[in-house]
């Protein structure tokens, strides 16, 4: 069973690092360097994850990376055997105030962005660590993603028959748990998993809940431990 790990804007496959030793053989998808335009920019995305798929495949995706499976889900009728969709929903909408943040002040804006990911109250070495991240990423990239993330939305689309578990932070600002869970409709075959004392950045906050929930969605798709 093929699993792909997908990132959210501004950040990258780092985020993952306490599933890492759970899923070695996993691929933690690094998305490729392009000029797309935001409007069209999940999409280059989205083709570049379905051109590496092996089926049968997993997806996880975590905010923009949600989206983008999202989207694989909504072109592919078969070989993808289930979807774990992150601290994310089936519209993203940005607010214009950090996209202008992200042109005129690009580092005060990540850091802001940085920290806006974790729960209120996160311990400092993990807003340390949030912010390392958000040092990473690159001005204009993350620019163009979270552009890309207002002009998403699969709202009103037919539902799709995937098997999909969704997983939350219970304190999530930059996706707010309403806004996941708009989700339900998109995909009826749903579990969900909402966990408490964290924030966007659910998997690093939280890893060892995060893991137990990611560990029952991949059973109930038919992935065996070691499997990935």
């Amino acid at each position: 069973m093929q699993l792909i790990f997908l990132h959210g804007a501004a950040s990258g496959p780092e985020i993952w690092s306490r599933q890492r030793r759970h899923y070695p053989r996993a691929l933690y998808f690094t998305y490729p360097k392009t000029d797309a335009d935001p409007v069209s920019l999940l999409r280059v995305y989205a083709d570049a994850v379905l051109a590496m798929m092996r089926p049968p495949t997993i997806i996880i995706g975590h905010s923009l990376g949600g989206a983008v499976a999202e989207l694989c889900a909504a072109r592919i009728k078969t070989g993808l055997a289930g979807l774990v969709l992150v601290g994310t929903g089936p519209r993203l909408p940005v607010n214009p105030e950090l996209l202008a943040g992200l042109i005129h002040h690009p580092s005060d804006t990540l850091q802001q962005v940085a920290r806006w990911s974790l729960a209120k109250g996160a311990p400092g070495p993990l807003v340390d660590r949030s912010e390392e991240l958000a040092r990473a990423a690159e001005p204009a990239l993350a620019y163009r993603q979270f552009a890309a993330c207002g002009h998403f939305d699969l709202t009103g689309e037919a539902p799709l028959p995937h098997s999909t578990a969704i997983i939350w932070g219970a304190q999530d600002r930059m996706t707010p748990p309403p806004l996941i869970r708009e989700l339900f409709p998109l995909f009826p075959h749903h579990t969900t998993d909402e966990i408490p004392d964290a924030g966007h950045l659910v998997m690093l906050e939280q890893p060892d809940a995060f893991n137990r929930a990611l560990a029952g969605a991949l059973k109930r798709f038919g992935c065996k431990p070691g499997a990935d």
